[in-house]
């Protein structure tokens, strides 16, 4: 598998890659729907702005990618150029698998198919190079069994699967039911023996340990001298770290393969989980929940929109930003404390008077820490987190028609602007996303000095934007 890291030397890579972060904190340190209320555009350099304001859209969108014109300024082209050079190597195509069996692909959309035989595929590469034979995949977070049954009925392979979601588990035993009834006739037609999958519902918290882990195992019969691979597919979160440790501190673990998501979820402000390396440990109050959001951004998407989707994009930026400014004059001591629910993608798509009235008819008032209280995980600033059933209080600010109608025409000028500090942070997003696959490695690195570690792209970007896979062989440094 081909390493994603355009430099060899992990740790000049991170500190070139905690150097773009730290000097332009500017651009990712805000929310995009703060735009307004935190005057972004007064963070860039003025003879940026010169520039990058003379240039239409189509020039600004080639950023992301590289793309600079020679009379921009120096640090300007420095910046993009940078970007694009030191992100991962994980944007090349990957060709479709072929066909699963009928059974394996129900309820699998294509994308998900894609995921599925790809990362079971990968795994399979990673066990082979095992120096003792894997006798046991244990998935971590296995949801409703796709990967575990593609791995045991396509592979061979015996799979634990670990999932704390009981109506998932209750889809997953069904599902791998539905396929055994089939075993026998499938095994006599390739020729090869099929595993099993043993459904496990337990939620394991950060702090797990790996004698927890231990217990895990002796519970499902695997003896001590078994070896064991350590897998997950989009483990969530703090989800990925504690695979890492896990595979670190537990000798009964021989391999590993996880592919990660979902930084934003890691119990920022103050993470367990980042840095998890000490040549990064400075790092700790570099990245907030909006880097990290930032970095689970697919930015090859930026440049190729086509122009409704491109149009749409810019409507809807706009249009969210302008009713954070609208709910700051609403609410000023409570923004941070409500969320918009309902929002569809319908809505999304409607001019802003009638946008906005949807979404200030859904404000609900959350009783939630702020790090959840701040994640925009729908990439519309529309808020996904539980309420409380608590009315809001009345606002300051009655948002009458012709409020909305004042406000939206008071900002909807900026338009170019706007797009001008999405695409920078477009710029920024593979960087920040390196930032977490690199700091992984390396801990890896450091933690287990005879591992081979290898990080490679399983997943075609396109398909999968989070498609970088982490794989590791105790022993065979």
């Amino acid at each position: 598998m081909e390493n994603v890291f355009p430099r060899t030397n992990l740790d000049r890579y991170a500190r070139e890659l905690s150097t773009i972060a730290e000097d332009f904190k500017w651009v990712h340190q805000y929310r995009f729907v703060e735009f307004f209320v935190k005057n972004c555009y007064d963070d860039l350099p003025k003879d940026w702005i010169e520039s990058l304001e003379e240039e239409d859209e189509p020039s600004i969108r080639a950023m992301v990618g590289g793309g600079v014109k020679k009379d921009w300024p120096e640090s300007l082209k420095t910046f993009v150029q940078d970007c694009e050079s030191l992100r991962l190597r994980n944007r090349k195509e990957i060709d479709k698998p072929k066909q699963l069996d009928t059974e394996m692909k129900r309820t699998l959309s294509e994308k998900k198919q894609h995921e599925v035989a790809h990362m079971a595929e990968g795994i399979h590469e990673t066990v082979t190079r095992t120096p003792k034979k894997t006798a046991v995949i244990l998935d971590i977070g296995s949801g409703q069994g796709y990967l575990p049954t593609v791995l045991a009925h396509k592979w061979g392979y015996d799979v634990v699967a670990v999932e704390a979601c009981e109506g998932n588990v209750k889809k997953g035993e069904e599902r791998e039911a539905l396929i055994t009834q089939r075993k026998r006739k499938r095994e006599a037609l390739t020729n090869q023996k099929e595993g099993v999958v043993s459904y496990h519902p337990a939620y394991l918290s950060p702090d797990t340990t790996a004698s927890e882990l231990d217990k895990l195992l002796s519970a499902k019969n695997i003896p001590p001298t078994t070896p064991v691979c350590l897998t997950g597919l989009h483990s969530c979160g703090d989800l990925t770290p504690l695979v890492l440790k896990l595979f670190s501190a537990s000798p009964r673990i021989s391999s590993l393969s996880i592919v990660g998501c979902c930084y934003y979820k890691m119990g920022w402000p103050t993470p367990s989980a980042f840095p998890m390396s000490k040549p990064m440990a400075d790092l700790a109050t570099l990245l907030g929940p909006t880097g990290a959001q930032l970095a689970c951004e697919n930015s090859m998407r930026w440049p190729v929109m086509d122009a409704p989707e491109w149009q749409h994009t810019k409507d809807l930026s706009l249009n969210r930003a302008v009713l954070e400014v609208v709910l700051h004059r609403l609410y000023p001591t409570l923004v941070e404390s409500i969320g918009i629910r309902g929002v569809s993608r319908k809505v999304t798509k409607l001019p802003f008077m009638a946008y906005a009235k949807h979404c200030l008819a859904r404000l609900k008032y959350r009783r939630l820490d702020l790090s959840n209280a701040t994640e925009p995980v729908d990439g519309g600033g529309h808020a996904r987190t539980e309420e409380a059933s608590e009315d809001l209080p009345p606002p300051l600010v009655d948002p009458t028609d012709l409020y909305l109608a004042d406000t939206y025409a008071a900002y909807a000028p900026s338009m170019h602007r706007l797009v001008i500090w999405l695409t920078l942070r477009e710029c920024i997003s593979p960087i920040l996303e390196a930032l977490f696959i690199v700091d992984r490695a390396l801990y890896l690195r450091d933690a287990l000095p005879d591992t081979a570690v290898s990080v490679s792209a399983v997943f075609d970007k396109q398909e999968s934007p989070r498609n970088v896979m982490i794989s590791a062989v105790k022993g065979s440094a």
